[in-house]
């Protein structure tokens, strides 16, 4: 896996990644509960007997998060995922937990725009970094939530609320809604 990320992550960013993944071996990993959708996994310091996580596995998104968000939130999984991918012996992170805008490779694409001017295009690092904000966000809440039947079955109806807005909002025609400005 170190051989993996050091060619696609800059430096500063590898030794991060670096410093999670020798830690990580410091902790051993059990299957606590497993249902159709989801497994719980302990991770236990075994320098440390109090030190005890859980990693959550979404078998649907095929994703595995920690309650401390690292990856969410500064592009890298945790020592803790980092765990679970040792014991599913992953020799190389999955492509899911690689983000495009942290890698050495990353670019924006030109754009030649009305005056003959090159604009940056950065269109898809944008959306990158627009839903890495909402899923933390999302994330947040739901670890927050899932503790209680009521508040699950309270969020579980503004998702489906909200998700009926954001089809209605995303499936309008752009030409239809300018026409009938136009119109009105």
């Amino acid at each position: 896996m170190e051989k993996q990320i050091v060619s696609l992550y800059t430096r500063e960013l590898f030794y991060k990644f670096q410093d999670e993944l020798w830690d990580s071996l410091q902790h051993k990993i059990e299957l606590v509960k497993e249902d159709a959708h989801h497994c719980v996994y302990k991770v236990v310091n075994q320098n440390k007997d109090d030190d005890v996580h859980e990693v959550f596995f979404d078998k649907t998104l095929d994703f595995a998060s920690y309650i401390c968000k690292k990856f969410e939130s500064k592009g890298i999984p945790c020592k803790h995922n980092l765990a679970y991918f040792h014991r599913k012996q992953f020799a190389y992170l999955p492509d899911q937990y690689i983000l495009k805008r942290l890698t050495k490779s990353v670019r924006c694409d030109k754009v030649i725009g009305d005056g003959g001017l090159e604009i940056e295009d950065c269109f898809q690092n944008s959306i990158l970094m627009r839903r890495t904000a909402l899923f933390q966000l999302a994330s947040n809440v739901i670890d927050k939530t899932v503790i209680r039947d009521e508040a699950s079955k309270i969020l579980m109806d503004d998702f489906e609320n909200s998700l009926r807005k954001i089809k209605s909002v995303v499936s309008q025609d752009p030409k239809a809604i300018e026409k009938k400005k136009c119109i009105d």
